[in-house]
């Protein structure tokens, strides 16, 4: 299948103007090992550790390039890069995993630069759907690649990039060393909590900061944008009145006074009586600047007689995980 098909990035609903900047970063280790043809099999010498032996085709190398990136509702993992010098051909064998709600493939664009300028595109193998929460073999390959072709292949130098336009993108070094790598791993948040609003009841117990938002949909964040996350459940304490819940009264402000209104949010917008929904998802599309202290103001008309009531908390975000483990990161905007 072709992979040049774009997921659009949702447009956040923002009271205020805020300023853009740039994403935080992390170094992490990345690896790689490589392998000549001779006849037969080898050994890989490793270089950052932790990558598995790898043995090269009959007229190419096979490259162990441990590396994990998240991209359009996928979390997807190459294993290695193979390069066939007489086919001419770069294929990245990978594994995908499908992190959203819905049936489908993985949308996005594949391409290769070097020295500032794209070389050229690659397209997935396969272009059926992936069930959804399920994980699935593909490979990613590109065509008429080294000194024989029309595109030359240096691998010191050639960067892979998924993504295109004006969205977050995804950067792998092919030389292994990730010292540049971008691959917008998730940003899990301290923040859970339980607030008591009138007759209802938010439990929140996941935070992120994510480039896609999930589990809202695959859609990428634009660049210098990210999305915020909190999923849990929220439920009718009342024994005798329905409630109607109005999203856009869930308020997010910075520390610099600039408010937010959710740019999704999924989940009933009625409870009956006692009712209670355990797969809320509350998600905000923000700036990425966004360390630093929050506040998430409900104000709901689930008061006695549907009188309007209000509670807030107060919580901090932060740019960095801390401790990335393992080879499948290299330096990350988000983990």
């Amino acid at each position: 299948m072709a992979g040049a098909v774009l997921l659009g990035a949702a447009a956040c609903s923002k009271k205020d103007d805020a300023s853009s900047s740039t994403n935080a970063t992390s170094s992490g280790g990345g690896s790689s090992s490589t392998t000549k043809a001779a006849g037969g099999g080898g050994t890989g010498t490793t270089a950052g550790g932790g990558s598995t032996d790898s043995t090269a085709g009959t007229s190419g190398d096979t490259i162990s390039l441990k590396k994990t990136f998240w991209t359009a509702g996928f979390k997807v993992t190459i294993s290695d890069e193979v390069y066939d010098s007489k086919k001419g051909t770069l294929t990245f064998n990978l594994e995908t995993e499908n992190l959203t709600q819905n049936d489908t493939p993985l949308y996005s664009t594949f391409a290769l630069e070097a020295d500032g300028a794209q070389l050229t595109t690659g397209n997935l193998e396969d272009g059926k759907a992936v069930l959804k929460g399920n994980k699935a073999k593909n490979q990613l390959v590109f065509n008429s690649m080294g000194a024989k072709f029309e595109t030359k292949y240096d691998p010191a130098k050639t960067t892979l990039v998924i993504g295109a336009g004006d969205e977050q993108k995804v950067r792998i070094q092919l030389d292994g060393k990730g010292t540049k790598d971008v691959l917008n791993k998730p940003i899990d948040q301290d923040f859970k909590t339980s607030i008591t609003i009138g007759q209802a009841t938010f439990n929140i117990d996941k935070t992120q900061v994510r480039y896609d938002n999930v589990p809202h949909a695959g859609n990428t964040a634009k660049e210098g944008h990210v999305y915020l996350v909190m999923t849990g459940s929220w439920k009718n304490d009342s024994s005798d009145n329905m409630i109607y819940l109005s999203k856009d009264d869930i308020i997010l402000k910075s520390s610099d006074g600039t408010e937010y209104t959710p740019d999704s949010f999924d989940s009933e917008t009625s409870l009956a009586k006692t009712k209670k929904d355990d797969k809320m998802a509350l998600i905000y599309d923000l700036e990425d600047k966004f360390a630093g202290d929050w506040t998430i103001t409900f104000t709901q008309k689930f008061g006695a007689d549907n009188t309007e009531v209000t509670e807030s908390k107060t919580f901090s975000l932060k740019a960095d995980s801390g401790g990335d483990s393992g080879s499948s990161t290299g330096t990350t905007k988000a983990s």
